[in-house]
């Protein structure tokens, strides 16, 4: 496979061999990175949660639908069945670490890097020196009546920030930062939907000088709009936390 990457899907019935395809395709590509589908059918005897599929309840796969959390999905025998974003996009950022170019896997992610070369001072920007991460966005995140949103739970699946108009409690905004994930807070509610992408150019020098404004723009469709993001008050060690990117790394530098 090129550094360009490519998306590979196997279809085929139920009995057709596509475990033993899969398995001989990826010992002659051991680059290549899997990824696991969500359905709501119940597990067969022997298969593995997060191995076989990701097995979660209708409505959970209904609100994954509604936050841009499926990139493709269908019904078939009464039951969803669908790609989830965020390991893919995952995959993206480990691929960008290793020095490739994340346009050349996601149509979506090269018309945002496409936008955001119109945006002064970024016209040259090299996509492989810019990372990628996923975020939720929330009016008031950790209110513990959403599960998925722990902090634990969004770094899995690569999240790196929440965009919030306020956090419920100080140990969810905590527990944000010892996970690498930026609080940051917006005063515009109709600033995010679901599917745009949010592009906070110098964030983590901007972090660490404790600046109060944060300049990002929002793309969606092709349309770039820049909008203003905070932090709210940081300690010295929360700036270091999140730059070093965890609570783990901080300790170990």
């Amino acid at each position: 496979m090129n550094s360009s990457g490519v998306l590979v899907v196997f279809s085929g019935p139920s009995g057709s061999g596509k475990g033993t395809v899969l398995a001989q395709y990826f010992a002659a590509h051991p680059e290549a990175a899997f990824s696991v589908s969500a359905t709501t059918r119940a597990p067969r005897p022997g298969e593995v949660d997060g191995v076989n599929y990701h097995f979660v309840s209708r409505e959970r796969f209904e609100e994954m639908i509604s936050q841009g959390e499926v990139l493709e999905y269908t019904q078939y025998g009464g039951n969803y069945y669908g790609s989830p974003a965020g390991p893919i996009r995952e995959a993206l950022e480990q691929g960008r670490e290793a020095g490739e170019d994340p346009t050349g896997k996601d149509a979506s992610v090269a018309a945002a890097y496409e936008a955001i070369r119109t945006i002064p001072g970024f016209g040259e920007i090299d996509p492989k020196a810019v990372g990628f991460g996923s975020t939720i966005y929330a009016n008031k995140p950790g209110d513990g009546s959403a599960r998925e949103q722990a902090a634990s739970c969004q770094r899995v699946v690569g999240a790196w920030a929440n965009i919030a108009q306020e956090y419920a409690t100080k140990r969810y905004r905590s527990n944000c930062i010892n996970w690498g994930i930026v609080p940051f807070l917006t005063q515009d509610k109709d600033a995010l939907s679901k599917g745009c992408y949010v592009f906070v150019p110098h964030v983590r020098e901007a972090i660490l000088s404790g600046n109060e404004a944060i300049k990002a723009y929002v793309i969606r469709e092709g349309q770039v709009k820049e909008i203003t993001l905070s932090i709210g008050g940081l300690t010295p060690d929360e700036k270091k936390v999140i730059a070093a990117g965890c609570l783990i790394n901080y300790y170990r530098d």
